[in-house]
């Protein structure tokens, strides 16, 4: 029941225990779906589309009068029509929104609450079923402590879930999958990007990164990137929700640099698959976005080109670090960065044992460094070249390969880079194993 007289009288009445009240609780998927046969005329439960079942059980969360409306919706619709012979079927999608009546009975409910509670289900039901409150909170322009209170009264009014849970401290749910979408679909198209980006402000601007492993730096932050983004561990999470809330406030180069920061911190993590997924999603938005600056899109195309060697599909390397060439071109970048492109080149055709292609992207990249390339530069460009050397038809290979990796092994313990010197050490491992 929602807020209203009627409920006021029964609650009175059970706290003079003249009476007490029953909570109903939702209906499950089996009596949902005979719920369901019988709103379409029939007994059988098989009558009913399983794609149908599937989306009332998702979306209902076992309410009878959502069922109800949802189904009218369908076939009012015509995503769910009867054809004589076969039955009930299918035609269309049956992601049709949320019907008038439910949206009327969730916004009865909203409207019951202050104003700050209002502005507070607004302001999270942007950032999705599940929200932060503190972003939230933010958006709203409250305190946390008038946020919890006035969740606290939409709880009681079946709007949102009880509390927050030991897996998840901090966030909260509205009860049920359309309370969000009713509460959206009311804002003025206006209201509802200002909202969007004003979330997306509040994610960039808090700094609950969490603790890094022992050891471990915040990744440095590229210039005209935001500070104070949101990483590690389910940051990935707020991240992609930031660049998304940008999509959806028209802001789509700024949504793909959050994202080349998203992936970048997927990677830290070791979650290398989620970082290619959230970088090409940025590459996917710099292809829309006229005003995405060169260096944000070179960003977003070295982090791709890393990640992707990372987990070996390297198929797409050789056309991304082209794209990436050209825009360091245009945008008269150092010939320093252009140069660790084509070593994330050598470094995929070493992968892909594409020997003489990768010796061809190390020449590149020493022609762009000159006669005297940065130490850190030499050793890793030297460390890639002996593997390559090593694995190449040349009859020197051996000779030219160690000689490679003994320089590598000294420059990069010279200035401190452990993993270049730890390859070169393997790669002269390999070089000296014939000689024992």
């Amino acid at each position: 029941g929602g807020p209203g007289p009627a409920l006021d009288l029964a609650e009175a009445a059970a706290s003079r225990r003249t009476a007490r009240t029953l909570r109903l609780a939702g209906l499950g998927p089996a009596h949902t779906a005979e719920l369901a046969a019988r709103c379409l005329g029939h007994d059988d439960v098989g009558a009913v589309p399983e794609a149908v079942l599937d989306r009332l059980h998702a979306v209902s969360e076992g309410v009878p009068f959502v069922v109800e409306e949802l189904l009218t919706a369908m076939v009012d619709g015509g995503s769910l029509v009867r054809r004589p012979g076969d039955g009930w079927t299918v035609t269309g999608s049956l992601d049709a929104g949320v019907p008038a009546t439910v949206a009327a009975a969730v916004l009865q409910r909203v409207d019951h609450l202050e104003p700050p509670g209002v502005a507070l289900l607004e302001a999270a039901a942007v950032l999705g079923r599940r929200f932060p409150v503190d972003i939230a909170a933010r958006v709203a322009g409250i305190d946390r402590t008038t946020a919890l209170r006035q969740l606290r009264h939409a709880a009681h009014a079946h709007l949102v879930t009880d509390g927050t849970t030991a897996e998840e401290p901090g966030w909260h749910s509205f009860r049920h999958a359309l309370t969000a979408d009713a509460i959206t679909h009311r804002l003025l198209p206006a209201e509802r990007a200002a909202l969007c980006l004003a979330a997306a402000d509040a994610i960039e601007s808090a700094d609950v990164r969490g603790p890094l492993p022992r050891g471990a730096s915040r990744p440095a932050r590229r210039a005209g990137e935001p500070d104070g983004l949101i990483g590690g561990g389910p940051g990935d999470d707020l991240y992609r929700l930031a660049a998304e809330l940008c999509v959806a406030g028209g802001q789509r180069a700024r949504a793909a640099v959050l994202l080349t920061r998203a992936g970048r911190q997927a990677v830290l993590r070791g979650a290398l698959l989620t970082a290619v997924e959230l970088l090409d999603r940025g590459l996917e938005l710099t292809a829309d976005a006229a005003d995405a600056p060169p260096e944000a899109v070179a960003g977003l195309l070295e982090e791709l080109l890393g990640a992707l060697v990372l987990t070996g599909d390297v198929r797409r390397v050789p056309e991304l670090g082209d794209r990436l060439d050209r825009v360091l071109s245009v945008w008269g970048a150092p010939p320093a960065r252009r140069a660790a492109g084509f070593l994330i080149r050598a470094r995929a055709a070493a992968t892909a044992q594409q020997w003489e292609a990768g010796l061809t992207s190390v020449r590149r990249a020493r022609e762009l460094l000159g006669a005297e390339p940065d130490p850190a530069s030499r050793a890793a460009l030297d460390s890639v070249a002996a593997h390559l050397v090593l694995n190449s038809q040349r009859p020197d290979r051996l000779e030219s390969a160690r000689a490679l990796a003994e320089g590598a092994v000294a420059t990069a313990e010279a200035v401190g880079l452990p993993e270049v010197s730890c390859k070169a050490l393997n790669m002269l491992g390999y070089c000296l194993r014939p000689l024992d």
